[in-house]
């Protein structure tokens, strides 16, 4: 269903009600991962950076990693711990979207698992960047997206200034009541609640594709 083009745009729009923009010709930049990976987190920064650019984000598909191959559209992998981004994304869905606890581990683990093993077979074709060290060093992500434009690294104070933006922005959000992008208290202890009722041997199998990307990024 998330593998291919129409029918990842007909369940997202019978899903959420909305059509979905994939990456097409017009596209200059692709940035995605799994969901809860600093995928908005990274488009704030790179969408206040490089202002004119045409950035597609937040898909966390690989119907859209498809497309923008299909178009030649440069590609930036985001990657988080699979622990880490699979209990945070438990927490959103069946908390805050009320979904339920099977259906929900079940998307995430086999949708972990699916992205980021059809990522490795592209591997050639993307860069990679590796959530833990983005969120210490935006350098990480910016020099990444420099390679994929053909670009000079910007200064180092319009990075900061980025960065910046970006965390005053999904601040703004948690104020306003979205609670969706930052840490809180509240997530951390339901994290810990779900993380006994994963399947072990399928996060297993999450992590070692996780190391192999880390790996790949030079992280």
């Amino acid at each position: 269903m998330r593998s291919h083009a129409i029918p990842y745009r007909i369940w997202l729009f019978a899903r959420n009600g909305y059509k979905v923009k994939l990456p097409d010709r017009d596209t200059d930049l692709h940035v995605d991962g799994f969901q809860r990976s600093g995928n908005t987190f990274a488009s704030l920064i790179l969408r206040k950076i490089y202002r004119e650019k045409r950035i597609v984000t937040n898909l966390h598909a690989v119907a859209a990693l498809r497309q923008a191959q299909k178009f030649s559209v440069p590609t930036i992998a985001l990657i988080r711990n699979p622990e880490q981004a699979i209990l945070s994304s438990l927490v959103r869905r069946v908390d805050g979207e009320k979904e339920s606890l099977s259906t929900a581990l079940s998307f995430d683990l086999h949708g972990y698992r699916d992205y980021y093993s059809y990522v490795l077979q592209q591997q050639d074709s993307l860069e990679f960047v590796v959530f833990e060290r983005m969120i210490k060093d935006p350098l990480h992500l910016v020099t990444a997206a420099s390679r994929a434009f053909g670009e000079p690294v910007p200064a180092d104070a319009t990075i900061a200034d980025a960065a910046r933006f970006a965390l005053e922005a999904l601040d703004s959000d948690k104020r306003e009541g979205g609670d969706r992008n930052l840490y809180s208290e509240y997530k951390e202890k339901q994290k810990h609640k779900y993380i006994a009722i994963l399947d072990q041997d399928m996060l297993d199998e999450c992590r070692e594709i996780y190391q192999k990307i880390v790996a790949l990024a030079g992280a």
